[in-house]
């Protein structure tokens, strides 16, 4: 980006882990070298990590103790934090990573209202409001489509939701909301019930022998979710360059558990 002089404002996306490595990045990177912080968002990230909420959580840590000499001391050390909350959890809420996140113009944080196997909607939203109680404050959703589906989309802008006392620091920096059930009508009942939203939120799209879960995961199911994310991404970026007097070209960044990127 230094390189790239017409690069003047940055957002950055983190996907499920990477909401945590977004959140700790833009703490021990010099990332911004002048460049004005814009959106910050994240899709079903664990904030809250997840000992509960969803079967993973248990699994998670049962597979943290049995594999602790098995596995690389970095994969067992991220499994033992995201089931306990004493951990990074809790170091991510001191002020040295708040502070970067408090310089973005937006904080916008993603979900699915249900069927994530991952991630519990707690979790990603870091409040203790059910998903029912946040589509009623909500209130009337907007509709997303592309060709393939159609989406409603519950969205609560600007706001601090409930939450847990130990997670209120990250809250009150204040954060939009925009959560959507991944079920469209047409799919058949029993892929309904299966928990796969997780990877749906974000159209995820498999390579190589993972393609065979294709048909069963109907990821792209999720495209008007990342395309309708990207327009407020260049949106938020191009508000924040006009009240800076500037209009240049954007960058993004996107940290993602899958690739480790």
């Amino acid at each position: 980006l230094e390189k790239n002089l017409h690069f003047k404002s940055i957002s950055i996306l983190g996907n499920s882990l990477g909401g945590l490595y977004a959140r700790y990045a833009i703490a021990e990177l010099k990332l911004y070298h002048g460049l004005r912080p814009a959106a910050f968002v994240t899709t079903a990230a664990p904030h809250l990590g997840v000992k509960s909420g969803t079967l993973y959580g248990p699994l998670l840590g049962i597979a943290s103790y049995a594999t602790s000499n098995l596995v690389p001391s970095s994969i067992s050390q991220t499994m033992h934090d995201l089931v306990n909350t004493n951990g990074i959890l809790n170091e991510l809420l001191q002020e040295r990573y708040l502070k970067p996140l408090r310089s973005f113009s937006a904080r916008i944080a993603l979900a699915p209202l249900s069927k994530d196997f991952m991630v519990p909607f707690s979790s990603a939203f870091f409040t203790n409001i059910s998903p029912s109680q946040f589509k009623f404050q909500a209130g009337t959703p907007r509709r997303i489509s592309n060709d393939d589906s159609t989406l409603d989309l519950f969205e609560i802008n600007n706001t601090i939701l409930p939450t847990p006392s130990a997670a209120q620091p990250l809250a009150q920096l204040g954060w939009s909301f925009a959560a959507l059930d991944l079920r469209p009508p047409d799919e058949p009942l029993l892929l309904q019930l299966l928990p796969l939203a997780h990877n749906k939120l974000v159209a995820l799209e498999r390579t190589g022998i993972k393609r065979l879960a294709a048909p069963f995961e109907r990821t792209a199911i999720g495209q008007p979710v990342m395309d309708d994310l990207a327009n407020r991404i260049m949106h938020v970026a191009a508000s924040t360059m006009i009240s800076s007097s500037v209009i240049e070209s954007p960058s993004v960044l996107f940290l993602d558990e899958e690739e480790g990127q």
